[in-house]
């Protein structure tokens, strides 16, 4: 293994281990000397014994990111949906229109009456 490839499995030295019952850890340590798991983190003979890799970082910002962009982009489809969809159907902003006419009808009869009233008002006398 070359110095700066990354193994798919990494290693934990038994030795390291703290276990409260000494005499399960002495039977552990005989069978089994190097324990290997999924992780990023540095094997027991580096410096930086069982410190996090620097592509740990990477792969969690990464990871950041990509939830990030997600959620940007249901929120720009929830805004692209909601300004297809019209918060009042057609057929009722019509019906409204229909009664503010009517409405601006009737307002202009009553007072047409009322000024030929006053008009005819003022012609009598």
């Amino acid at each position: 293994m070359t110095k700066n490839s990354i193994p798919a499995l990494f290693v934990f030295d038994m030795h390291d281990f703290k276990v409260i019952d000494e005499s399960i850890h002495n039977t552990t340590i005989d069978i089994i000397r190097y324990c290997y798991y999924k992780g990023k983190r540095y094997p027991p003979d580096h410096p930086l014994r069982y410190k996090r890799r620097q592509d740990y970082w990477y792969y969690l910002a990464i990871k950041f990111a990509v939830v990030v962009i997600f959620e940007h982009v249901l929120i720009l489809l929830k805004g692209i949906i909601a300004y297809a969809i019209p918060d009042v159907p057609s057929s009722v902003k019509q019906q409204v229109m229909h009664q503010e006419k009517t409405k601006k009808r009737i307002k202009m009869v009553e007072m047409n009456k009322k000024y030929l009233k006053h008009v005819g008002d003022i012609r009598e006398k």
